[in-house]
C-alpha cells in the first residue's frame, strides 16, 4: 500500500477499507509487522510531517489519530494468533508521553506472533507499568517513545522500570523517539528499529522460554 493511499483513506475516515487492504496484505497474521513497518508507520510519520508544514489542519489530524486507531481496533481479531502460555507482555508509552498509536501498533503485532500482550496507553507513570508486569507474571515489557519533551525524565523514568522489574524481564523500546545518549544511559534495555527485529527477538525468547519449560529438571537450557 502506497502512503498515498493510506493518507487518503485516513483523511476521509474510511476504517473498515483501510483494514481490508491490510487484511489482503497479509497471508498470516505475523505479516502485519512488515505491513507496518513498510506502509503504516511511513504513512503516520509523513501525515506528521504534512501537519508540521501547515499542510493539515488540527481537526484533520485529530480525524486521522481516530481513524487508525478505530482501524487497530477493527484488526484484533484477524491479527490474533492462538496465545503462547510463556509469553504475557504489557507496555505503553511512559510518563510524559502522549502518543498512543505506536504503543497500539506494538500489542497488535506482539499479538499476532502469540504473544499475550496488553497495551495500558500513554502517559503511564514507570512505577504503573511494572505494578501491572508483576501483577500479570508477564514475561516482556515494551515502552514506544516516538518523541519525548524531557530526556532527562524519560532516562529517569526507565531506570525506575529497570530497578522496578525482576532482572531477567526484558525492557523493549521502539519508536525512534530517543537520542542515541539516551540509548547508552540505557544499556539495560533492548532498542528496536522495526517492528520485525522486535519480533524476531520475542520469537527467540518465545523459543528459549518453550525449551526451559521442556527442558528435564536440573537441565540448564540455553
Amino acid at each position: 500500500m502506497s502512503t498515498d493511499i493510506i493518507i487518503e483513506l485516513l483523511l476521509t475516515r474510511r476504517a473498515s477499507e483501510l483494514v481490508d487492504r491490510v487484511v489482503a496484505a497479509c497471508k498470516v497474521p505475523r505479516d502485519i509487522a512488515a505491513v507496518i513497518d513498510q506502509s503504516l508507520a511511513p504513512a503516520m510519520w509523513h501525515l506528521g510531517t504534512m501537519w508540521r508544514r501547515g499542510e493539515l489542519q488540527v481537526f484533520q489530524v485529530h480525524l486521522c489519530t481516530e481513524t487508525i486507531i478505530r482501524s487497530i481496533h477493527l484488526m484484533e481479531h484477524h491479527f490474533r494468533s492462538p496465545p503462547n502460555a510463556c509469553l504475557k507482555a504489557v507496555g505503553g508509552t511512559l510518563n510524559q508521553a502522549g502518543d498512543t498509536i505506536a504503543s497500539k501498533l506494538v500489542a497488535l503485532t506482539l499479538n499476532s506472533i502469540g504473544v499475550d500482550a496488553h497495551d495500558l496507553g500513554p502517559r503511564v507513570p514507570a512505577d504503573e507499568i511494572a505494578a501491572a508486569a508483576n501483577a500479570l507474571d508477564t514475561c516482556l515489557v515494551w515502552c514506544s517513545s516516538t518523541h519525548w519533551d524531557n530526556q532527562s525524565d524519560v532516562i529517569d523514568q526507565h531506570l525506575l522500570l529497570r530497578r522496578l522489574l525482576p532482572r531477567e524481564t526484558p525492557i523493549l523500546i521502539g519508536g525512534g523517539g530517543l537520542s542515541l545518549s539516551a540509548q547508552q544511559a540505557l544499556d539495560s534495555c533492548h532498542f528496536f528499529e522495526t517492528l520485525q527485529d522486535m519480533v524476531n527477538f520475542v520469537q527467540t525468547l518465545a523459543f528459549n522460554e518453550t525449551s526451559a519449560a521442556k527442558a528435564p529438571m536440573g537441565m540448564n537450557v540455553g
